[in-house]
Order: C-alpha cells, then sequence, then structure tokens
C-alpha cells in the first residue's frame, strides 16, 4: 500500500455481509470504491456527501482524532441503518 492508497472494510448486509476489504486513492468517495468492486451500495446522492447510505465507522482510536459531527451530519446519520457511536 502506498501513501496515496488506504485500505479498508465495507460492510453491506446484502452484497457483503462478511465484509469487502478495499484499497482506494486518498481523495476517492466511497460510493464510486464500493460500486468498483461490485458492491451495490444506494448511493441516492450519487456520492456528494447529502444522504447517509455509505457512512462510515471507526475504530474508537481513530473517530477520537476526528472533529466533532456539526449538526447537519448528525441529522443525516439519525437516518443511517447500523448507525454506532463511532
Amino acid at each position: 500500500m502506498s501513501s496515496n492508497t488506504v485500505t479498508f472494510t465495507i460492510l453491506d448486509p446484502i452484497t457483503a455481509p462478511e465484509g469487502a476489504v478495499v484499497t482506494a486513492k486518498l481523495g476517492d468517495n466511497v460510493l464510486d470504491v464500493a460500486q468498483a468492486h461490485d458492491l451495490e451500495l444506494e448511493g441516492a446522492c450519487e456520492g456528494t456527501l447529502a444522504c447517509s447510505t455509505c457512512h462510515c465507522i471507526f475504530p474508537k482510536e481513530l473517530f477520537d482524532k476526528l472533529p466533532p459531527a456539526d449538526e447537519e451530519e448528525l441529522d443525516m446519520l439519525d437516518l443511517a441503518g447500523g448507525l454506532t457511536d463511532t
């Protein structure tokens, strides 16, 4: 893995319930990466971060390094399935 890429696991209850490990370039959006790996996420916002169909769940130690979510993000996450504290 180069410093220009990141590896992560995508979980989808229908197409990848056990998890699909993917590698993406920094700056790629989650929706495009999932679809490139034949995972059929809804993508209602077409990858513009305006819906909650590809929200991220982070390990606690990484989540704690992120800035707090703003009110708009929290409102959007209220619509997400499988939401966790991180």
